[in-house]
């Protein structure tokens, strides 16, 4: 029989600043292979639920479950180990630095020996396959002072998938946040960054359109 258990569940979130309620009650569920949107005008409360994933800030009360298993993230590095990584507004990225060093920045493999000298030509070839097993034309040994914002975005959303999967293994969860600022189109995107053999559970997409309705749940098959 096919699991039904949700790969994410966020129940009964609340979460309150002095003088505000950011968080009021809130639950989210997505399935495995969703992409899901979040959706609403500044001051709904997005962020801070995405901060409370992320091991950001944390939750007044409620529970958060990865796989049907309570999970209590106190850091963002803890979310990474659960394989939860975000794309923020601001990047990150680091114009110095080429394509392939910005990737595995802080992983760089190495070499062999006391020195841990950094094993160049594996740098390159690992990010080439990545690169190409995510579909995007980007040289990797490029700086990104030469690449428009648009590009920089990719370059970080590569990074990401990069922490938490080999080169070999399809996508399993990841996070972007996108907001005003991105350059990148939201679902298209997405759906490119996810190649055919690839066998994604989860695509979070986080986003802050100029709209003034309530927040809402967009679901996307």
């Amino acid at each position: 029989m096919e699991n039904k258990t949700p790969i994410l569940e966020l129940l009964n979130i609340s979460k309150r600043f002095p003088g505000v309620i950011a968080l009021n009650d809130v639950t989210l569920t997505v399935d495995t292979g969703e992409i899901v949107a979040l959706i609403g005008e500044n001051g709904a409360g997005k962020s801070t639920l995405m901060k409370i994933l992320g091991g950001a800030i944390s939750r007044d009360s409620g529970t958060v479950k990865i796989e049907g298993q309570p999970a209590e993230i106190k850091s963002p590095r803890e979310a990474s180990a659960l394989g939860i990584e975000f794309i923020h507004q601001e990047l990150s990225v680091l114009d110095n630095l080429d394509v392939a060093a910005n990737i595995f920045l802080r992983r760089e493999p190495t070499k062999a020996g006391p020195l841990k000298l950094i094993d160049r030509p594996r740098l390159y070839r690992e990010a080439d396959a990545l690169l190409a097993k995510l579909g995007l034309d980007l040289p990797s040994r490029t700086s990104l002072s030469r690449l428009s914002l648009a590009q920089h975005q990719l370059v970080e959303i590569a990074r990401a998938i990069a922490r938490f999967e080999p080169v070999t293994v399809g996508v399993s969860r990841a996070f972007f946040e996108p907001a005003r600022t991105a350059t990148i189109p939201s679902v298209t995107t997405s759906d490119e960054l996810l190649p055919a053999n690839a066998s994604p559970r989860l695509r979070l997409w986080h986003v802050e359109p100029d709209i003034t309705s309530n927040p809402v749940v967009g679901r996307f098959a």
